[in-house]
């Protein structure tokens, strides 16, 4: 990420006041690419709204945060607590089947908070995360294409 804010700073130094990817791309390599380049945006940030309208239609009940560009994170309440397995099972089901359709595929961690075990929430999240990984890497090989 460090590579892309520096060549980011460095655009936004060389042409002060023209702003934004499309700009800067159409500066360096012309319209047809910024052209491209702003549709390859759009396209990611539709593919981030679906992730999160995905995560909220399952986990009705709990509040869902993005934490990163890609990354969200599910706090589990109540009800969606209760059934967390269920629900991890038809989300899976539905993520599954959106490989063979082509449309956007997201892979997903659970881990829950010990007291006993767990000094921090820190914990949680890097448990979480590993899961997450891991499962992308059994979606790549059942054929979803990945971001690396």
């Amino acid at each position: 990420m460090l590579p892309v804010a520096t060549h980011y700073h460095f655009l936004a130094n060389r042409y002060p006041g023209a702003g934004g990817l499309y700009n800067y791309v159409k500066y360096i390599f012309g319209y047809d690419r910024a052209f491209l380049a702003g549709w390859f945006m759009f396209l990611i940030y539709i593919a981030i709204f679906w992730a999160n309208a995905l995560l909220c239609d399952h986990f009705k009940h709990s509040p869902v945060f993005r934490v990163g560009g890609d990354e969200f994170v599910v706090l589990l309440e109540g009800r969606d607590f209760e059934s967390k397995d269920e629900i991890m099972k038809n989300i899976n089901k539905e993520i599954e089947e959106n490989i063979g359709r082509g449309k956007v595929v997201i892979s997903l961690g659970l881990a829950k908070f010990d007291r006993e075990s767990d000094a921090s929430f820190h914990e949680v999240f890097k448990r979480a995360d590993g899961l997450m990984y891991g499962r992308k890497l059994q979606l790549k090989s059942m054929g979803a294409a990945a971001r690396d």
